[in-house]
């Protein structure tokens, strides 16, 4: 679980990510793919979502198989249960400057990604709701 203030969390989540895959013997390249991915999904979980400043899950599960990654962020939702998708109105280049590049960035580092719905999440406030769980498998990432 991440908890803290926003501007600390997505930092906190590069960073074990990065130390994790490292101790795999990862590859420099999907490590920082995988980082940012993971700082992305992160930041929109504090910015766009009921999570607001509150608790949010992360964890990485690797399938034995094949030993592929799968990076999850779960949040307490999107207001309304709508889930997050690329913004059609965020390919204005000015508008992507600072703010909508997130979910490109996700889909462009990754094989596959999405969101799914979650029930059971105990908002910040103490009350169960539904939530949401974003998922990315990072291109090249595997685990030893």
């Amino acid at each position: 679980m991440l908890s803290g203030r926003f501007n600390t969390a997505p930092a906190h989540a590069r960073a074990w990510m990065s130390e994790t895959a490292a101790g795999w013997g990862a590859a420099p390249d999907p490590i920082e793919a995988a980082a940012i991915i993971v700082s992305e999904l992160v930041t929109n979980a504090h910015k766009h979502t009921d999570s607001g400043r509150g608790l949010i899950a992360l964890r990485m599960l690797v399938r034995r198989a094949d030993r592929a990654v799968r990076i999850e962020v779960r949040d307490a939702g999107l207001p309304g249960g709508a889930p997050p998708a690329l913004g059609a109105a965020a390919t204005d280049a000015a508008a992507l400057d600072e703010h909508g590049r997130g979910l490109f960035l996700v889909d462009a580092l990754s094989d596959s990604w999405g969101a799914e719905p979650h029930a059971g999440w105990m908002s910040p406030q103490g009350v169960l709701s539904a939530g949401t769980t974003v998922w990315s498998h990072p291109t090249g990432l595997y685990a030893a």
